[in-house]
């Protein structure tokens, strides 16, 4: 670990990346290239290769984690930069909220019910006691773990949005009816959530040391300074963008602005958000999985440079008849200026004609076909 941080790979790798959200790179063989051969979260690994108490025991995740971590830096040469996630999900703060979250065996938490289902239960919302919760106090357990036993930089656990949260608190249904006939009450979940998230990441960095406005693992790198929060908005692609302007704008432009700017990501196409994104304060770079979708994500690059906000595009890559093509496109339309790429290499699962499908690969000869395709 020691080693990784005074070497000349890290140093090149920090300032690639600094210069991408600069607009300084013209060149696709400088623009930063990250890829996660070893992902947090299990969907897509090979069963065998989980621990049974990876949710259950700090030190099984931590040994997972660091494992992947080093077999990538031996293998794989690239702008990755190491950090230790504590994953328990993308639902964790529903269940912090009351939603009932299951932990299977060798596959990532769900959302089985959710805390509120009539409007007078939105009363009963107020911020947890984080150190005292059964979901929140699972990853300060694990960030104290972590910190005690391993030396690699640690992120905040999965930061899903307010919008994202209040989904798996109330549930679709009842969200978009409710956003319509009693916006107020709506407005009331808005602020106690975002409260929420904005003092659960900030104990989290307190925690782990990391600093307000910086931030590890959005793009599995940490972002340059003034970059302090990244949070995943993918109910964005399904939101009206009228709602979203009343809703969500107002509340995201706090919790960017709470850390002094940061990164926003969602999951395939939410262009008819754009105008809404672009109007959130302190927003300077955007992290788009765009499902092989080259087309739909060269509209946000081209909106995002109005405002000299960067572009982290990738995907949990194609299957591997898919995967020339694919990185071809990208070279032919997306611009070098402004770009990050970021891909997902995972045993078991790729993109398809566009959707999520079961696969088998070799990641680590995955990678390296990425790497010489953009850097050869």
């Amino acid at each position: 670990m020691i080693d990784y941080f005074s070497s000349s790979r890290y140093k090149l790798s920090k300032e690639r990346i600094k210069k991408a959200f600069n607009f300084e790179i013209d060149d696709f063989r400088e623009v930063p290239l990250i890829l996660q051969t070893n992902s947090y979260w299990l969907t897509g690994h090979d069963p065998e290769e989980i621990p049974d108490d990876y949710f259950d025991n700090p030190q099984s995740m931590l040994e997972f984690q660091e494992a992947g971590i080093e077999e990538h830096l031996q293998k794989v040469d690239d702008d990755y930069i190491p950090y230790l996630m504590p994953w328990y999900g993308v639902a964790l703060m529903a269940g912090a909220f009351g939603s009932k979250i299951v932990f299977p065996k060798k596959i990532d938490p769900s959302c089985a019910s959710f805390s509120v289902e009539k409007l007078e239960d939105i009363e009963k919302i107020k911020i947890p006691e984080f150190e005292e919760n059964f979901f929140t106090k699972k990853v300060l357990d694990a960030i104290r773990y972590f910190k005690e036993n391993s030396g690699w930089p640690i992120a905040i656990t999965d930061p899903q949005g307010t919008l994202a949260t209040i989904s798996l608190i109330v549930g679709y249904k009842n969200l978009f009816y409710w956003m319509n006939d009693y916006p107020d009450k709506i407005d009331d979940l808005f602020k106690i959530v975002n409260e929420t998230l904005i003092e659960w990441i900030k104990i989290q960095k307190k925690y782990s040391g990391e600093k307000i406005n910086q931030c590890n693992g959005a793009i599995n790198a940490a972002l340059p300074e003034g970059l302090g929060v990244w949070w995943a908005d993918d109910d964005s692609v399904i939101l009206s963008p009228d709602m979203y302007k009343r809703f969500v704008v107002p509340n995201y432009s706090k919790l960017f602005g709470s850390f002094g700017g940061g990164m926003l990501h969602w999951c395939g196409n939410a262009n008819h958000q754009l105008d809404n994104i672009l109007s959130i304060k302190e927003i300077k770079a955007f992290h788009n999985y765009i499902l092989g979708k080259v087309d739909d994500v060269s509209e946000v690059q081209n909106r995002a440079k109005e405002k000299k906000v960067c572009l982290v595009a990738g995907d949990i890559i194609p299957i591997e008849e898919e995967l020339e093509g694919y990185l071809k496109e990208i070279k032919e339309k997306l611009n070098p200026r402004g770009l990050v790429l970021q891909f997902t290499v995972s045993p078991k699962l790729g993109i398809k004609k566009g959707q999520y499908t079961e696969t088998t690969r070799d990641v680590m000869k995955s990678a390296q076909r990425i790497i010489e395709f953009f850097r050869g």
